[in-house]
């Protein structure tokens, strides 16, 4: 019985306030992954780290956005199985 597969990708971002050159991490800060037609696709909070992970996500131009930070862009393509090493800046204090 043939099963349809549709590739899916991963993301992961990094939340922090930065203060000069201080950097601390947000906690249990609501992050979400944005489509192109304004549709949220997923929400999670970040952990102790400031991270937050985005599982299972399509093939497709996003934005991640939380409360106080610009929009970041994010592009998932063929070319790409996991998004890492993305910050979000909070505040700038």
């Amino acid at each position: 019985m043939p099963v349809p597969l549709h590739r899916t990708d991963e993301i992961e971002v990094k939340v922090e306030a930065v203060n000069g050159d201080v950097r601390r991490p947000l906690t249990a800060l609501e992050v979400a992954i944005v489509d192109a037609t304004d549709e949220r696709i997923q929400v999670v909070l970040t952990d102790f780290e400031g991270f937050s992970y985005f599982d299972g996500v399509p093939q497709g131009r996003y934005r991640l956005e939380t409360v106080g930070a610009a929009p970041l862009p994010v592009t998932i393509s063929r070319y790409a199985l996991v998004m890492t090493g993305l910050n979000m800046i909070v505040a700038r204090q």
